[in-house]
């Protein structure tokens, strides 16, 4: 960036924690447990793991198409490093948050401090965008053409760049434990700390892994009932980038469903980015998930609304390609950035 590229940038790459996964290229690795790494007390074989396992990703994915409209507001804390004065800290602030997310890859991710919008985090499904107004810098409206363009820029090089390679909401769901398991799903053992024995029950022994983009691996532990416990995302040599676990589950209202049929979600939900040395923490509010949810807002995924909306100082257009395109019909003055 060329201006706002320090603590900005940091603050930028610690959000993209609560929505990002990563995208290289290549495909990655398959494979599920052999037998000699299933078998235990019980002797289960990997057909029968997967036999236990069919009804919970069945029960998961029907739990998510429930979802595919999710609003609710949120309390989160983010976690990130600052350099103050040569001393690199951990800075941790406190925000309100609004989650929306609707079908199509469409989402929205607003943080307010103090009744302002401190940052927002979107797109309409092909584009994304993400507001910054952290800070002393002026405030900025980064557009990314492609979504796997994130990576390129400089606030990617500071966090490693794996956090910031794709800026979409459909990270936000994943993490959020509500994306579906893909049809390709395996499984793999879970292999427990020293010293401690393996449990016996499938759901303790094995976690679900599949792809939720061609090059990145998710990994997800279930309960009893195939909710997520923890979901894992790694590159493809094996190395974390985000992991969330998952507590307090609490049901929420959905419309023309028995109440003891409303799905669940959980209402906490803890992120680490080990090497970003980022997190955070989202809890959902209990009282406005068990009130009938309203329908996401139309204009959080049209960019004209949203530049009219948030008033940015700059707009910075991230386009890999030399090809003339109309510039945005409101907000600032935009600037390619190659």
């Amino acid at each position: 960036m060329a201006r706002g590229s320090g603590r900005c940038a940091r603050i930028g790459g610690a959000l993209t924690v609560l929505i990002s996964c990563c995208v290289m290229t290549g495909c990655p690795p398959r494979g599920s447990a052999s037998r000699g790494d299933a078998t235990n007390a019980t002797e289960l074989t990997p057909p029968e793991a997967r036999r236990a396992f069919e009804p919970l990703v069945a029960a998961h994915n029907a739990r998510v198409a429930l979802f595919e409209s999710f609003v609710a507001p949120a309390a989160v804390v983010l976690r990130y490093p600052e350099l103050d004065r040569g001393v690199d800290r951990e800075v941790e602030q406190q925000l309100d948050a609004s989650i929306s997310l609707a079908s199509g890859g469409r989402g929205a991710l607003e943080l307010k401090l103090l009744g302002k919008t401190w940052a927002w985090r979107g797109g309409d499904g092909s584009r994304s965008w993400v507001y910054m107004a952290a800070g002393e810098q002026p405030s900025q409206l980064h557009v990314y053409e492609r979504l796997s363009d994130g990576t390129n820029t400089e606030a990617g090089a500071l966090v490693g760049g794996a956090e910031l390679t794709l800026l979409t909401p459909a990270s936000l769901r994943l993490l959020l434990g509500l994306a579906p398991i893909a049809p390709e799903w395996s499984l793999v053992p879970i292999v427990p700390a020293a010293g401690e024995p393996l449990a016996g029950t499938p759901t303790a022994r094995y976690e679900v892994r599949w792809n939720p983009t061609p090059a990145a691996i998710a990994r997800m532990r279930l309960d009893g009932a195939g909710a997520p416990l923890s979901i894992v995302v790694t590159d493809l040599a094996g190395s974390e980038i985000v992991r969330a676990l998952h507590a307090e589950p609490l049901r929420v209202r959905r419309e023309n469903i028995a109440m003891g049929a409303w799905p669940a979600v959980a209402r906490r939900i803890s992120i680490d980015a080990s090497r970003s040395r980022s997190g955070a923490t989202i809890l959902l509010d209990a009282e406005a998930l068990a009130r009938p949810m309203r329908a996401p807002k139309e204009r959080f995924f049209d960019l004209t609304a949203m530049q009219l909306y948030l008033a940015p100082q700059e707009v910075i257009v991230h386009d890999p390609s030399s090809a003339a395109r109309p510039t945005p019909a409101a907000g600032a003055s935009p600037r390619k950035v190659w």
